[in-house]
């Protein structure tokens, strides 16, 4: 049995939040190491790994070798699958307009739990979850060799208020090391300010709202 890599300290993060009671839909799996690892540790009973390209999806395949429980199939994001009820869909390391992409064409109706991890472009993210009534259930800032990394599980949501609201503005900011957070609030505000330059004369109202709140937690937290 070939040996199980240890999870990266993001990954760990997205494991953390998995759940037994529901089958693990990992698009984008590069080399399949979460659901890999979820399912030789007993943290999930069912997974499939998804990946457009071949090459990545071959190497998963040996990766898990012996280890039952996860399929592999080949799809640009939903395209060409099909997920049982009550899934968890996880997408890692893509930016934000990617994994709107691909949830344009989510099977809504399937998903229990999104667990995201964009590497740039987040506000899209948000925007798009907004729209179809998801809330934020969980966040987490980690920093990776000397990047941080956002990682936040949604949830659908009855109150459209906790669908439109930053995870930042209440007590998730609270529950993280405060240290951390700021950090990363910083850096991501720099980003944002960024994206208005570059945008003159658009309003960009996800940013917009997004800078807000940020500013509004690095003042009160100063």
């Amino acid at each position: 049995m070939p040996v199980i890599k240890n999870l990266s300290t993001r990954l760990s993060i997205l494991a953390s939040w998995l759940s037994r009671d529901s089958c693990l839909i990992d698009i984008g799996c590069d080399h399949a190491w979460l659901p890999i690892w979820a399912l030789s540790h007993g943290k999930i009973t069912r997974a499939i790994a998804v990946d457009k390209a071949k090459e990545p999806l071959a190497l998963a395949k040996r990766h898990a070798a012996d280890i039952e429980g996860i399929s592999f199939v080949q799809s640009d994001g939903f395209a060409n699958l099909q997920i049982p009820p009550q899934s968890t869909v996880s997408i890692a390391g893509m930016g934000g307009k990617s994994i709107c992409k691909i949830l344009e064409k989510a099977p809504w109706e399937n998903i229990k739990t999104l667990l995201l991890q964009p590497n740039r472009d987040a506000h899209y993210v948000r925007q798009l979850l907004q729209q179809k009534g998801w809330g934020t259930a969980a966040a987490h800032v980690c920093n990776e060799k000397d990047r941080y990394f956002l990682s936040w599980k949604a949830t659908r949501s009855d109150n459209p208020w906790v669908g439109g609201r930053w995870h930042w503005e209440d007590e998730w900011f609270l529950e993280h090391p405060q240290q951390q957070w700021r950090a990363w609030l910083s850096q991501r505000l720099e980003q944002l300010l960024g994206i208005e330059a570059a945008n003159l004369g658009v309003h960009l109202s996800a940013v917009h709202k997004e800078k807000l709140a940020i500013q509004s937690i690095l003042i009160r937290c100063s």
